[in-house]
């Protein structure tokens, strides 16, 4: 993993692009596994998977395995782990790409899969259906989230 120092400050370089699916089913679930796999610092994702969760909180507050203090300070952590990208830096010719690669597949990731190409890093997706379809296509820049936890475990 890509370390960069400046301003006294160390970063790392994310490997992985995660979409706002993953982040709930995680937030979801409470566990703590989940906590420990964002503290490599590894994840980024568009400033658009916060509106997707804020748009369906009322789910996520129902589902929820922790209380509703317990869920607020883990969402909390998992925020503070997660490189959250703002729209703007992803090029218009990495959308293109990406819409290309998702048409036909499901359109509504083509901002994360465009997010993954302009980094050159995978995108992890617990979309099982979107996962097939663009390796079907050639597209290899995609895992599902199933054989990213079973790699790591």
């Amino acid at each position: 993993m890509e370390e960069v120092q400046g301003n006294g400050a160390e970063r790392h370089t994310p490997r992985f692009v995660i979409d706002a699916n993953v982040l709930f089913s995680c937030l979801i679930s409470g566990k703590a596994k989940y906590k420990v796999m964002f503290e490599q610092g590894l994840f980024c994702t568009l400033d658009y998977a916060l509106a997707e969760i804020q748009e369906h909180q009322d789910v996520l507050l129902e589902k929820a395995k922790l209380t509703i203090e317990e869920l607020r300070q883990f969402t909390l952590d998992v925020f503070s782990l997660v490189t959250v990208v703002p729209n703007f830096i992803v090029s218009t010719g990495s959308y293109v790409e990406a819409y290309r690669w998702c048409k036909d597949v499901d359109e509504d990731d083509a901002p994360y899969i465009a997010l993954a190409i302009e980094l050159g890093i995978k995108f992890i997706s617990r979309d099982d259906r979107l996962v097939e379809g663009l390796r079907k296509k050639g597209f290899q820049g995609i895992i599902s989230f199933k054989e990213f936890i079973e790699k790591e475990a």
